[in-house]
């Protein structure tokens, strides 16, 4: 019965942790036009567990550093353009999700 208990307060505990978590994570858009237009922006000033949406559009810009766990989404296949000199991204967190479509170059 005692384990039962603790069981139940665990799985509270856990599930309010998780809805903090969802209920604080923000969604972040990248495009073109602004008034985010540079996808390193964007990840500097998310939060791990953000979303981070990238626009249809060509991205030029140098390495993108990923250093912290988020959801990067393509929408509408956005090109991250490397210029022939740059790495596109460097990720150094785990955690990170990519979802959608897009393209390098």
């Amino acid at each position: 019965m005692r384990f039962n208990n603790y069981m139940k307060n665990g799985c509270l505990v856990v599930s309010l942790v998780l809805i903090t978590i969802i209920a604080t994570a923000k969604t972040w858009v990248v495009r073109p036009a602004g008034p985010l237009k540079w996808l390193q922006e964007a990840m500097n000033n998310a939060g791990p567990g953000d979303t981070i949406m990238v626009e249809r559009g060509i991205y030029r810009q140098p390495t993108i550093i990923v250093n912290k766990s988020l959801y990067i989404k393509g929408i509408d296949y956005p090109v991250l353009d490397g210029q022939k000199k740059y790495e596109i991204m460097t990720i150094k967190s785990d955690g990170v999700v990519f979802i959608g479509n897009g393209s390098t170059r």
